[in-house]
């Protein structure tokens, strides 16, 4: 009778362990989801912040402004046919 008890118990603890080890992986995993959404969130900020980082490039590169730039604060004016030299 002692025998069975013992082979009991002990096939309740494999039991019991192999239980937590099931929690302890599942945690881990839900951990990780979590982490790796952290990180998409993360991402997609950083692209929209790239996007908006491009059109500002953009906006600042233009012809346009820059022309105005150059008039305004530069005292420079649109050359004259006298001063343009075109290379052969």
């Amino acid at each position: 009778m002692k025998n069975n008890q013992y082979i009991l118990f002990f096939i309740m603890l494999l039991v019991l362990m192999e239980v937590f080890c099931l929690v302890w992986c599942r945690v881990q995993c839900v951990r990780t989801e979590c982490k790796i959404s952290e990180e998409n969130k993360k991402y997609e900020n950083l692209m929209e912040a790239q996007n908006a980082l491009k059109i500002e490039r953009a906006k600042l590169r233009s012809l346009n402004r820059l022309s105005r730039f150059a008039e305004k604060n530069l005292n420079l004016k649109e050359p004259t046919s006298g001063q343009i030299i075109l290379l052969p």
